[in-house]
């Protein structure tokens, strides 16, 4: 048989104040965290051609890429950005990105469109 406990009202009050104490503090906002992406993105490099782009449903709809850098593919999200670089893209386009900068050079039949990243 089962004991039902009964908890005093202060203590359910003190449990309900902590949780949202813990939820609020350990919340991130929507800023940080496109901060925390472009600095990520910022940060990686590119040199190869698109292999594929899709969007992930079974990742909350987040548009991602693949990349082919010489031996190593590379996947990059760009779900922040507003660009329109996701958009322009096309499976097999040579693309260039340097570390530390936020402009993609796109390469496509002997034409180059820059796009600069915007979160």
């Amino acid at each position: 048989m089962m004991r039902i406990i009964n908890w005093p009202k202060w203590y359910i009050y003190m449990c309900v104040v902590c949780g949202i104490i813990f939820f609020i503090y350990h919340s991130e906002s929507a800023r940080d965290i496109r901060k925390r992406r472009f600095k990520h993105d910022i940060s990686s490099e590119i040199n190869g051609t698109l292999l594929k782009k899709f969007t992930d449903h079974k990742n909350h709809n987040v548009r991602t890429c693949i990349f082919k850098n010489k031996d190593d593919i590379n996947t990059f999200y760009l779900h922040f950005d507003r660009s329109g670089l996701y958009d322009y893209l096309v499976e097999g386009d040579s693309v260039r990105k340097s570390v530390g900068d936020s402009c993609f050079y796109v390469i496509r039949r002997n034409s180059c469109k820059e796009f600069i990243l915007k979160y």
